[in-house]
């Protein structure tokens, strides 16, 4: 997995405690139960995980949060967002929490593939192209989770396993049914059938 595993394992200081967050802030109670559930899983072997979290519950800090412990792991992992904002937003938390990540942006020109954990807009990864330059990717992380039903998110995930068979992928949203046709709604079964935790 290259050099950047040992650049950020040497630098960063892991901390304990299920949730590690920005200074100043402590977990609310929905942000360490989605991380129990996220650990519990991991360790089970669980590859499609879901989390369902309305908007100004905390979603950003969790993520960011599991990030930093992904990566104290010596673990490689994407954060993928449809939206710049979203992206830069959780790039921001993350490295409040861990100033010493090894991280890198993976959005338009940018192409800071040689990283540890990396912060990638959903247009910008969805060319096969870009995708298979991620390299080895043990997690992605998917915030406006629905978006991975797209061809783009099925691009995205179906090259990343290519390279890693063993991917696994955590998705969150604040809408996990979706409005369609004739009034009905649809869930993210497609995507993570049985699989789901969280």
């Amino acid at each position: 997995q290259g050099s950047y595993v040992a650049v950020a394992q040497v630098r960063m200081t892991p901390r304990p405690g299920i949730l590690p967050m920005r200074p100043g802030f402590q977990p609310r109670d929905c942000q360490l139960q989605a991380a129990r559930a996220f650990q519990f899983h991991a360790k089970l072997g669980t590859k499609r995980l879901l989390t369902e979290m309305v908007m100004a519950s905390g979603k950003g800090d969790l993520i960011a949060g599991l990030l930093v412990r992904l990566a104290w792991a010596g673990k490689r992992g994407v954060f993928i967002v449809n939206r710049d904002y979203l992206c830069d937003d959780v790039y921001q938390r993350t490295m409040l929490v861990e100033p010493a990540m090894y991280a890198g942006r993976v959005q338009g020109k940018r192409n800071e593939v040689d990283r540890h954990i990396l912060f990638a807009s959903l247009q910008t990864v969805c060319d096969e192209d870009r995708a298979r330059q991620l390299g080895h990717i043990d997690w992605i992380f998917a915030d406006e989770g629905h978006t991975l039903l797209c061809d783009s998110g099925r691009t995205i995930i179906r090259v990343l396993e290519e390279i890693n068979p063993a991917l696994r992928v955590a998705a969150f949203t604040g809408t996990a049914y979706r409005a369609k046709a004739n009034g009905k709604t649809t869930g993210l079964g497609e995507l993570f059938g049985p699989e789901v935790g969280g």
